[in-house]
């Protein structure tokens, strides 16, 4: 298949780049940068801005892809550039478990996009408007509610938890293995916030594995089993360490501050036959690769 993958380039991208490279498939990149060296003799590589229209139909607009992945759709203004710049059978837009707001067992129908007023603002307008994290929920709002009334082609929304991995450009798990290794006091606002994850390597296999899936349509939230609080992820790093958290609200603040409970509800995915990493199978072992620096 030729596929077309905006973004591409780092962590999840990057995995889904290798993995999509793994399984014989034709694979372009799409970005401002170009390819790292690592994947550079094994896929074609497109140097464009996406918010760039005129740039988009010029280099894209013309070919055809059997899917096309968007790693970056961040809003309303981003959903619309992209529908209207692309030449495919099925697009497949990474969002976020975000659109449901804060709570467990969230089911793919307890977020209507169809139904969502979308805002057309970029990114960083709606940041200003609303804040940056608020912000990033309305931007993945509004870009499901325009996407999911595609009729140019098929679409899939893949609603994602909190993605972690080495070398995540992020540094949020980094922000509590810093305080703890180093001593530094550290705000936490939501020490026994439950969220799902999922493991970059682990994200990538789940998206080839249904990317073609029939009975799969529309939207679906794909995830490792099981979840975390912060306060586990805490004491992970302090059994690693041999020290204490030092709390304080004077401290600087923890990398997940103002993400609260968001757990998914897995049952579709699970239905589709995938097999499902467990997240307690691997989470000490990654938070111990993060805290020694390697890469993967």
């Amino acid at each position: 298949m030729k596929i077309l993958i905006f973004g591409g380039n780092r962590f999840i991208g990057k995995e889904l780049v290798k993995k999509e490279i793994e399984y014989g498939h034709d694979i372009t990149v799409a970005n401002r940068t170009g390819l790292p060296d690592e994947l550079s003799n094994f896929c074609k590589s497109i140097i464009c801005d996406r918010c760039d229209k005129e740039s988009m139909e010029f280099k894209i607009g013309k070919q055809y892809f059997d899917i096309v992945y968007d790693m970056i759709c961040y809003s309303g203004k981003n959903a619309i550039e992209i529908m209207d710049s692309i030449s495919t059978n099925k697009y497949i837009m990474i969002s976020s478990g975000v659109v449901y707001g804060w709570g467990r067992n969230f089911k793919e129908s307890d977020f209507i996009a169809e139904k969502y007023p979308a805002e057309l603002a970029d990114i960083n307008e709606l940041g200003r408007k609303y804040g940056y994290k608020q912000g990033y929920r309305i931007g993945k709002m509004s870009a499901e509610s325009l996407i999911s009334n595609c009729d140019r082609f098929e679409t899939l929304r893949i609603r994602f938890p909190l993605v972690i991995g080495k070398n995540d450009h992020t540094k949020r798990i980094e922000s509590y293995i810093d305080a703890i290794s180093n001593q530094k006091p550290l705000f936490v606002d939501n020490l026994y916030s439950q969220v799902s994850v999922v493991e970059k390597k682990n994200a990538a296999e789940y998206l080839v594995n249904i990317q073609n899936d029939p009975k799969i349509s529309n939207v679906i939230n794909v995830g490792d089993w099981g979840s975390i609080t912060i306060k586990e992820l805490v004491n992970l790093i302090e059994q690693i360490y041999g020290k204490e958290l030092i709390y304080s609200e004077n401290g600087t603040r923890g990398g997940y501050n103002c993400f609260y409970d968001n757990v998914l509800n897995l049952n579709i995915l699970k239905d589709s036959g995938v097999h499902i990493v467990n997240c307690k199978e691997y989470i000490y072992t990654l938070i111990e690769e993060i805290a020694r620096g390697e890469d993967r």
